[in-house]
């Protein structure tokens, strides 16, 4: 019987960048297992916190692991049981022995405010087989972080085909949705390394030479979101999108802002430029690395995201042929390829002995 490989994946309702990118990673795996005969199973399944109000295959005490590590192995049994080989995508999940384990970014590390994966998470980290990160920033800070004693293998996300195929909304759902005529479109989070205080402030700036143009923020309904946009002129808030919608809200932008002081990739930025909008980003952490000179890099203060706003609201030929190869560049990375270099790693993992 071919070995077994268990994707583990903490289930959460709202759906942030990462749960995206896992998202379509599991859909890009089926879709290659399916289309080639491989030499392993893929098995998913969702954890939650006992009182999550979500979905889920197995519910832990999660919040408990700090406070009684000897749980740990209990209920690693509990959710990996069978496997031949366990990719754990959170590191908020108990660990498995011989793991694969996704580390996204270190943010909490940064920032206070950020979901901390508990005070294990190094020794844990320590014990795995192979880290997978999506970029090399974040391969530079786990390589540092783990002292490089862990094998650490950078395979960056995806991007969904629909970004390069879709047209912006049409009457009735761009009422239905409430997106103005004209817009640049902010999505993402309200931690504080989304920076959306300089974004706010930028767009009081950006404001008074484009009146008509409206910054739409879109994301969850949470009390910082509506803190920082207060009473700002030319700001209004979307909530959730649809996913269905998502890739023509994009594509009906006159641009895609993305601030934040740190990000591990940085996929809104990667879907624009596959959708052909200009981008408007800060120069910080992954976002560079992604864009590969193909957006406008800025400093994170409202003096640099105003100055690059206002750029690319102005257009021009020069920012016409930066979106041309942001296309060109947004087109080399597929989820496909990505599921791919998964099932390599996996393949390699199950035929070494730990």
């Amino acid at each position: 019987m071919p070995p077994r490989v268990l994707i583990a994946r903490l289930a959460q309702g709202a759906m942030g960048g990462q749960q995206i990118a896992e998202a379509h990673l599991m859909d890009a795996l089926r879709a290659v297992i399916a289309g080639e005969p491989t030499s392993l199973r893929l098995v998913e399944r969702t954890v939650a916190s006992l009182r999550a109000p979500v979905g889920a295959d197995v519910r832990l005490p999660l919040g408990r692991l700090d406070a009684m590590p000897w749980l740990t192995p209990l209920m690693s049994r509990l959710v990996y049981a069978g496997a031949d080989l366990v990719h754990r995508q959170d590191l908020r999940l108990p660990p498995a022995p011989g793991e694969v384990v996704t580390v996204h970014d270190l943010g909490f590390l940064h920032f206070q405010d950020e979901a901390s994966p508990g005070r294990y998470w190094r020794e844990h980290l320590l014990r795995a087989r192979a880290v997978v990160t999506v970029s090399e920033f974040s391969a530079a800070e786990v390589r540092t972080a783990l002292g490089g004693r862990v094998p650490v293998h950078v395979i960056p996300n995806g991007v969904a085909a629909a970004f390069t195929t879709t047209s912006p909304p049409d009457a009735a759902t761009a009422r239905r949705l409430r997106l103005p005529a004209h817009y640049v479109l902010h999505l993402g989070g309200v931690t504080r390394r989304k920076n959306l205080g300089a974004l706010v402030e930028a767009w009081r700036i950006v404001h008074a030479g484009f009146p008509d143009v409206v910054l739409a923020m879109a994301g969850p309904d949470d009390p910082r979101r509506i803190s920082a946009a207060g009473r700002t002129p030319g700001i209004v808030l979307l909530g959730v999108l649809p996913p269905a919608h998502l890739p023509s809200v994009v594509a009906g932008a006159a641009a895609v802002v993305v601030p934040s002081l740190y990000e591990g990739f940085g996929l809104p930025l990667l879907e624009a430029m596959a959708a052909g909008i200009p981008v408007v980003a800060s120069a910080r952490a992954a976002l560079p690395e992604v864009a590969g000179g193909d957006a406008v890099l800025v400093e994170p203060t409202a003096e640099g995201l105003a100055e690059g706003l206002a750029l690319v609201l102005e257009g021009g030929t020069a920012l016409e042929a930066r979106v041309r190869a942001g296309v060109e560049r947004a087109a080399t990375f597929s989820w496909e390829r990505a599921a791919r270099a998964h099932l390599r790693l996996y393949l390699s993992l199950l035929s070494t002995t730990p």
